[in-house]
């Protein structure tokens, strides 16, 4: 397939009526052999098996992004103001290839026994923030999302406590002004949403697990090297309340955004390894 329009923002095909199980109809490759997500339960324990270690590397301190923050229907999602700031991803399973950050977005579920699109060992988080990078040497996410080498996301797990999350704090008032379906709003530096407070893991080189998979929604290429932090983040009961008063008119009940997550598909001998 040639390079595609597809929006940075959103994966998604809008096609309302087809579930997971039949999105295969319209979008063949999600019928393929190393689709994602999958059970992170069956890997090797590695100490590293490449040269150089992952790298996250932060244009601006703290990891300060803006950008767009927009719901689209299937995730509440922030597109990245590169020139303005972003982030890298290279070494590890990557090698030397480096990868631009583009956005990321959230899954979550309508209650707190399930909701991210991984799991470990069959067990869910209720939320799974997707951070999606794109190799830089197509230029631009369009050109380089249906590509063998394309794309690389790096998943990280938030499981509730007692405290909330700092930065999903900072970010109340952007959701409550994107409730409903096609809402969008700035993000600005005065929002002071630094990704490395978002995600604890970011400062210290979590442990993490890789393979390589799909993204999660049609068109379901089979381009992405998943990165998936083991060391979670984390946020409140209160804030998973605010995610789940996203709305959306292709959801998954009662016009809500909420269990906006693909089930779990056949690993099918792939090689998924635990890198610390």
């Amino acid at each position: 397939m040639g390079s595609p329009k597809i929006s940075a923002v959103i994966f998604f095909l809008s096609f309302p009526a087809l579930g997971p199980t039949d999105w295969y109809k319209i979008a063949p490759q999600c019928a393929g052999t190393a689709q994602s997500p999958i059970d992170l339960d069956c890997y090797s324990l590695k100490s590293n098996i490449w040269e150089e270690n992952l790298a996250i590397d932060f244009d601006n301190e703290g990891g300060l992004v803006i950008g767009s923050f927009t719901n689209n229907g299937h995730s509440p999602t922030l597109a990245i103001e590169k020139s303005l700031g972003s982030a890298t991803l290279s070494g590890g399973p990557v090698g030397d290839t480096v990868f631009q950050l583009e956005q990321f977005h959230f899954h979550f579920g309508c209650s707190s026994f399930q909701g991210s699109e991984h799991t470990v060992s069959g067990s869910s988080y209720p939320v799974e923030a997707h951070f999606v990078f794109y190799n830089s040497s197509y230029t631009d996410f369009a050109r380089a999302a249906d590509k063998a080498d394309g794309l690389a996301v790096v998943g990280a797990f938030f499981e509730l406590g007692s405290e909330p999350n700092g930065i999903l704090s900072r970010l109340q008032s952007k959701f409550e002004m994107i409730v409903a379906e096609g809402k969008s709003v700035p993000v600005v530096d005065t929002d002071k949403i630094f990704l490395k407070d978002l995600v604890p893991a970011f400062n210290n080189g979590s442990p993490y697990y890789t393979y390589q998979g799909s993204l999660t929604t049609p068109p379901c290429f089979e381009s992405v090297r998943w990165i998936v932090l083991s060391e979670t983040a984390p946020f409140s009961p209160s804030q998973l309340i605010m995610f789940n008063r996203l709305q959306s008119s292709t959801g998954y009940g009662d016009g809500k955004m909420c269990n906006n997550f693909r089930p779990v598909q056949p690993r099918k001998g792939r090689d998924v390894f635990l890198i610390y």
